[in-house]
């Protein structure tokens, strides 16, 4: 089923990204999801002045669509991050 699903992604824009990124050269923190390894879960969490003082150059994030944190955030019991998330 994943074959069938990634072989019908016509416009995977990781691919795009990937390509993007070696034309333009620097060091990128790659949120979960995006393709190239896991440096952070989420850029979403990160404060960009601070991780460019340490000298990263482009964050990269899966999507911005943040569903799991809409329904995350209706659920019960809810953890306070989801929340802030």
């Amino acid at each position: 089923m994943s074959v069938r699903l990634v072989s019908g992604l016509t416009d995977d824009t990781r691919t795009q990204a990937a390509a993007w990124l070696e034309r333009h050269p620097g060091w990128a923190a790659f949120e979960t999801y995006s393709g190239e390894g896991t440096s952070v879960r989420s850029v979403v969490e990160l404060d960009p002045a601070a991780w460019r003082a340490k000298g990263v150059d482009y964050l990269v994030a899966s999507s911005f669509m943040y569903d799991r944190y809409t329904t995350g955030a209706q659920l019960r019991n809810r953890r306070p991050e989801i929340y802030r998330t």
